[in-house]
């Protein structure tokens, strides 16, 4: 769901550039992934847009591409050194830490004084989840109380149904409850 956000947008582009786009569904797994980049290199496609599951396992993908002598492009949110460390030579995207830094500085614009937060996150141990929480440890002080954080995948059906139990665990700030605010890692979950 998270990675489905960009295909409108990609078939569009590839149509006004007189581009056939096919687009393949990893499923947030790097076998299916690297399965993916064999085929690619195998039909003789032009180039592959690669959205890595999770940089620290990209190095078979990356060298299956490589080896097969096919120009790509990875996609997502990762920090520099992640890319170096496996030798991402085309990157499109933001440093996944910077997310949590804009978060930070929202949460701390809407509240100055502190706030009682909650959590809807990634995918534990994701990189994106990882960078995304230590940046708002950092920039967030003590002031800053966080009630419960669950894992939502990216999924907006998780989210909700995450949301719903947080809400019910701790009500909300201002109707005898607790939470100030909701913290999501992702606009997909949040739209549930």
């Amino acid at each position: 769901p998270y990675c489905a956000a960009y295909n409108p947008s990609a078939e569009k582009t590839a149509e006004e550039l007189g581009m056939e786009l096919t687009i393949l569904d990893g499923a947030g797994n790097q076998q299916t992934q690297l399965e993916h980049a064999n085929l690619a290199v195998a039909e003789g496609y032009d180039g592959f847009l690669y959205f890595p599951a999770d940089v620290e396992g990209a190095l078979p993908v990356i060298e299956a591409l490589n080896d097969g002598g096919i120009a790509w492009i990875g996609v997502n949110a990762y920090t520099g050194d992640a890319i170096e460390e496996v030798g991402m030579q085309y990157y499109v995207g933001p440093d996944a830490s910077s997310h949590g830094h804009t978060m930070a500085a929202t949460v701390k614009e809407l509240f100055p004084d502190g706030a009682n937060l909650v959590g809807i996150e990634g995918t534990a141990g994701h990189m994106q989840t990882i960078q995304i929480n230590r940046a708002l440890a950092e920039d967030l002080g003590d002031e800053y109380v966080w009630l419960d954080r669950q894992d939502c995948n990216f999924q907006a059906e998780l989210g909700t149904t995450k949301t719903t139990d947080m809400l019910t665990a701790y009500g909300i700030s201002g109707q005898g409850g607790e939470i100030d605010c909701i913290v999501s890692h992702d606009g997909g979950m949040l739209t549930g």
